[in-house]
């Protein structure tokens, strides 16, 4: 425990008493130190080239801590200004729909809904996150009273297609959805298969 109170405190002294600012090695050096650190994140995250691994992985961090903290605008500003970008410029098309899902999910909890279903409308359909950002995508439709989308969306995940994946909160869903639409009985249905 002593040893890491003292790194710690060492890299500190360093960031603060050295001019590391004028070594790439030492600039990526303190990227790696400042990995899981916020603070340190932020002090070298500038410093580092844009097309940098190091600085993308900085920037996870950051964005998770903004989003621990609540700041969800300055988690979204630095997805939209820097991880996008980067990652299109990549091609890494399972990263940038991880972009996406999580953009969509930190505007969701924002209640930003008609934000929301435009980055989950994003999400590329060859990718692995597709069914999950679908299935998200209904919850925004509901949420937003959109019944005729909540509807497609329930026929279209629940058919034959998909019928092996077992997603509970589909069954609320068609159930939330025959009771608005006043299918009452399909409704109670629903309800019974969401039991088993």
């Amino acid at each position: 425990m002593l040893d890491k109170v003292l790194a710690t405190r060492k890299d500190e002294l360093i960031l603060t008493h050295v001019d590391w600012t004028s070594s790439k090695f030492l600039i990526s050096a303190f990227a790696w130190l400042a990995t899981r650190d916020f603070k340190k994140a932020k002090t070298v995250w500038p410093y580092l080239h844009s097309d940098s691994e190091l600085k993308f992985k900085l920037a996870s961090t950051l964005i998770l801590e903004y989003a621990r903290r609540g700041e969800v605008g300055e988690a979204g500003s630095l997805l939209k200004r820097f991880v996008e970008p980067f990652l299109s410029q990549k091609k890494d098309y399972d990263r940038l729909s991880q972009h996406y899902l999580l953009i969509a999910r930190l505007l969701y909890q924002a209640g930003s809904y008609p934000q929301a279903e435009t980055f989950y409308n994003k999400v590329h359909s060859g990718t692995q996150d597709f069914l999950t950002a679908q299935t998200e995508l209904t919850w925004v439709y509901l949420r937003r009273g959109n019944w005729p989308k909540v509807r497609g969306q329930v026929v279209t995940l629940s058919g034959v297609l998909f019928s092996n994946i077992c997603l509970l909160e589909f069954y609320l869903v068609r159930a939330g959805s025959n009771l608005k639409l006043s299918h009452y009985g399909s409704m109670l249905l629903e309800l019974k298969q969401s039991e088993q």
